[in-house]
């Protein structure tokens, strides 16, 4: 028998959970947030990887008055909630 290749963030339950988690600063481990006060500048570019949703792009607007943001992800309906949101923001 063949295990079925199954893509989590394609699970709408995973997809409510994090697009309700890791909205503000006090929400991600300490080692991130002490590794971003450490490396983030302004105008620099970031480039998230497995965004999920737009809690991190808020987070680091905490940290940033300018900086350029690209997110990518492999669950395309993340992708188009993400994008509602910050065209609704």
């Amino acid at each position: 028998m063949k295990n079925k290749l199954i893509n989590i963030w394609d699970d709408t339950e995973v997809q409510n959970f994090f697009s309700s988690e890791r909205q503000k600063k006090e929400d991600i481990y300490l080692g991130k947030i002490f590794f971003l006060s450490k490396s983030l500048f302004e105008n620099c570019t970031i480039l998230d990887i497995e965004s999920t949703h737009d809690g991190f792009y808020k987070i680091l607007k905490t940290y940033l008055k300018s900086f350029n943001y690209t997110g990518i992800d492999a669950c395309e309906e993340m992708i188009l909630r993400t994008k509602k949101k910050l065209i609704n923001q």
